[in-house]
């Protein structure tokens, strides 16, 4: 056992210094490790459906409800863009991107294929993990590790003889929709036990333990 980069945690071979915490060290690239193998043709239909099947009727509904988080994205002219990063492409030995647009400012809701360069709120975010994430296989503090998000939203007005730019900060849509709002989310938290409880036992069996008789 190596003890070098924590107290308190140690691995059992010398890959302990993988843990040191760095403050300063820059954030690794964004990548789509795909731990469970998935196939990227069967993730992008999964995410084609979830987006626009269930994302963009749950928007346009929510529209006519003022205090829904679609009705801000309209009234701050939100261009909701979702980058998807796929596995490295074994041929090619370089990585995918995918993008989608859900344009706030378009009447009607406007869903395209790409990333539009106008797009101000922007979630990117591992295919397999947001693939997981829909199919309740994976929970937010899995997946959050998979995605990065940023914003460029702001309002201007005038002050006195110069203009004040201020952030407009907005909960995440694809977090608040598929946690909260998407179908069966309320039973998300069980249906991901359960599936974990299945992969155990599909790659463990389990061990009999005798019944003692008295």
């Amino acid at each position: 056992m190596k003890v070098t980069a924590s107290a308190i945690a140690t691995t059992l071979d010398a890959s302990t210094n993988a843990i040191a915490f760095d403050p300063t060290a820059p954030l690794p690239p964004l990548r789509d490790a795909n731990p469970e193998r998935l196939i990227s043709s069967e993730m992008r239909e999964t995410i084609a459906t979830f987006l626009e099947q269930e994302l963009v009727p749950y928007c346009v509904d929510a529209l006519g409800q003022p205090g829904t988080l679609a009705a801000r994205y309209r009234r701050e002219g939100a261009v909701y863009g979702i980058e998807l990063i796929y596995p490295e492409d074994g041929d090619r030995g370089a990585e995918i991107r995918e993008g989608w647009t859900l344009d706030f400012r378009a009447e009607p809701l406007q869903l395209s294929r790409g990333l539009d360069p106008r797009a101000n709120v922007v979630h990117r975010i591992a295919a397999s993990a947001l693939t997981g994430w829909i199919q309740r296989r994976l929970g937010w503090f899995t997946v959050r590790a998979y995605s990065r998000r940023f914003s460029t939203l702001c309002s201007i007005s005038r002050h006195a003889s110069s203009l004040r730019v201020a952030a407009i900060s907005l909960p995440d849509l694809l977090m608040h929709f598929t946690i909260y709002q998407s179908a069966e989310s309320e039973d998300a938290a069980k249906r991901r036990i359960d599936h974990e409880i299945s992969q155990l036992r599909q790659s463990r069996p389990l061990r009999h333990v005798p019944q003692v008789r008295g």
